[in-house]
C-alpha cells in the first residue's frame, strides 16, 4: 500500500481546522478508525477514506469552504446556512487586513444567539436546544417546508422564529413563516403567520382575565347546531360526522369560558367566512383554498378575540398579534366598539348583581 500523499494530507488537515478539531481528538479519530496516531501513517486509501468522513462532517455541520479563493472574482459571495442559501440584506465585503474565518456562523448557530439576546422576553423555563432544533428539522425538511429559503433575509426569518418563541408557540404546528411580498422593497419578506392553535394558546398566555377553556370548531352539513344566548353553555353542536369536506361547512366558532365564571362565544356563518376568504391577502388565500376549516377556525377566533382583554408583556408582542391580525382580514377596525355578545357573568347572574 502507498503511503498517503502530501496533497490529501492537506485536505485533511484543511478540514479537520475547518472542524475545529483539537490535536487530542484527532489522534483518538486516527487510533480508533486506523490504529495509528499520526497522518504519515496512513495509506493513501485510508487517507482517502478519512478524507471522505471529514467531509460528510463538514456538510452536515453545513460548514462553509474557503471564501478566500475567489473572494476577488466574486465579493457578493452569499454564505449558505446549513448546506441553504438565505439571502442576506447587506453585502459580503472581503477584507484585505484581517482574514476571512474559514468557517461561517451557520443559521442554527445564529438563532440560538439571538434566542439567548432575547432571553428575558421568553416564557419562564423556554427549552432554546428543543425550539432550535424543531425549527431546523422543519427547515430543512423538504416534504414539511417548501419555502425557497433563498429568497428571504436571514435575520428576518430569525425574527420571525423569536417572535414566535415569545408566545411560546411551536414552528411548524402553531405558526409558520410565509413569504409576503413587499412592493416598497420588491422582493419576498418572511412574515410569520399563527395558525389558530397558537392563536388559542396566545389567548390563554396573555389573557388578563384567566381563561379556564376554549372550544373551537367548524359545523358541517348534517350536525346538529343550536345557539342561544340565554342558555349555558350557548352552543349546542352535536357532529354527525355525515361530511368532512371543506364546501360542506356551514359554520364556524369560538366558545370561552374564564375561571371566574364568565363566558363568551362567536359564531361566523358560512357567508361571513367567505367574505373573510375573499378579502384576505394573496398569500393568506392560499391558507384558505387548502386548509379551509383551519383558517374558518382562526377566523371565528379572532373576532372573539377583540373581546378578550389582552395584556401583552411588551408594545413589540402585541405588534405581533396585530399585524397577523391584519393580514387576516378577520377584525374590521371599525367595529373595535361594536359587540356581538356582551361576556356574561353567570356567577353575578344568580347571585342577583
Amino acid at each position: 500500500m502507498a503511503n498517503i500523499s502530501q496533497e490529501t494530507k492537506d485536505k485533511i488537515k484543511e478540514l479537520e481546522q475547518k472542524l475545529q478539531m483539537k490535536p487530542d481528538s484527532i489522534v483518538t479519530n486516527l487510533q480508533t478508525l486506523y490504529k495509528v496516531s499520526k497522518r504519515d501513517d496512513l495509506t493513501e486509501e485510508q487517507g482517502l477514506n478519512y478524507l471522505a468522513r471529514l467531509k460528510k462532517t463538514v456538510a452536515k455541520k453545513g460548514i462553509e469552504t474557503s471564501v478566500t479563493e475567489n473572494s476577488k472574482a466574486n465579493p457578493k459571495q452569499q454564505p449558505k446556512v446549513n448546506g441553504k442559501d438565505i439571502k442576506e440584506t447587506t453585502e459580503v465585503t472581503t477584507q484585505t487586513e484581517k482574514p476571512i474565518s474559514k468557517k461561517q456562523k451557520t443559521f442554527e448557530t445564529a438563532l440560538m444567539e439571538q434566542l439567548t439576546l432575547s432571553a428575558k422576553a421568553l416564557p419562564a423555563n423556554f427549552n432554546k436546544e428543543r425550539f432550535v432544533s424543531n425549527c431546523m428539522n422543519m427547515i430543512l425538511d423538504p416534504q414539511k417546508n417548501k419555502i425557497d429559503w433563498s429568497q428571504l433575509d436571514k435575520n428576518e426569518v430569525i425574527k420571525c422564529l423569536i417572535d414566535g418563541a415569545k408566545y411560546d408557540c411551536e414552528y411548524g404546528r402553531e405558526f409558520y413563516i410565509i413569504p409576503f411580498w413587499n412592493k416598497k422593497l420588491n422582493r419576498q419578506v418572511a412574515t410569520i403567520m399563527f395558525d389558530y392553535k397558537g392563536l388559542l394558546r396566545a389567548m390563554r398566555k396573555f389573557s388578563h382575565t384567566h381563561i379556564k377553556n376554549i372550544i373551537t370548531s367548524v359545523v358541517y352539513e348534517g350536525d346538529k347546531f343550536e345557539v342561544s344566548p340565554l342558555t349555558y353553555p350557548p352552543i349546542q353542536h352535536e357532529m354527525k360526522f355525515a361530511t368532512t369536506e371543506d364546501r360542506k361547512i356551514t359554520f364556524a366558532y369560538c366558545f370561552i369560558e374564564y375561571e371566574d365564571g364568565g363566558y363568551d362565544f362567536e359564531v361566523m356563518s358560512r357567508k361571513q367566512l367567505d367574505e373573510v376568504e375573499h378579502s384576505s391577502k394573496k398569500e393568506s388565500s392560499n391558507f384558505w383554498r387548502d386548509w379551509y376549516s383551519e383558517m374558518a377556525r382562526k377566523s371565528a377566533i379572532r373576532r372573539i378575540s377583540k373581546r378578550v382583554p389582552l395584556d401583552f408583556p411588551s408594545a413589540e408582542v402585541a405588534k405581533v398579534w396585530q399585524d397577523d391580525l391584519e393580514r387576516d382580514n378577520a377584525y374590521d377596525p371599525l367595529e373595535q366598539n361594536k359587540e356581538e355578545h356582551k361576556v356574561i357573568d353567570v356567577a353575578s347572574e344568580v347571585a342577583g348583581v
